[in-house]
């Protein structure tokens, strides 16, 4: 949005606000290892404070927080997320003049890195402590 408005204040004329390698490191670097530690990290209670009060796990086993709606919208979102990875990495292929060895893996490596991260947290998940 704010990016619309500096448009208007440049006299549309195509000038950029933010520096182009801000706005591609955004989510990779200045902002992707928040929501990791946040998403992997962070623990409500301790595997001792769970033991001791098995009362905690009663809205799980009634399937308050996580039941078939809930996980329809996790899959539905890996879904999207797919779509998206492979559509960008499509566009930037169909932008391409000259192909080296580096874009070709870079392309096909950005769709088999997203695939593969999906497989490794998905055994992350089913091996990890909260788990056991």
């Amino acid at each position: 949005m704010i990016e619309l408005w500096f448009a208007y204040y440049s006299a549309w004329s195509g000038q950029i606000l933010l520096e182009r390698w801000a706005i591609g490191l955004y989510n990779i670097l200045f902002t992707g290892g928040a929501p990791l530690a946040l998403g992997l990290f962070d623990w409500r209670c301790t595997a001792i404070v769970s033991y001791n009060y098995p009362k905690l796990y009663k809205p799980s086993q009634a399937a308050q927080y996580f039941n078939g709606k809930v996980f329809c919208y996790v899959i539905l979102g890996n879904i999207i997320y797919t779509y998206v990875v492979v559509t960008v990495c499509l566009k930037a292929a169909l932008e391409t003049y000259s192909w080296t060895w580096f874009s070709t893996l870079a392309y096909g490596g950005s769709v088999l890195a997203w695939i593969l991260f999906l497989a490794i947290y998905r055994v992350a998940w089913i091996a990890g402590p909260a788990n056991h």
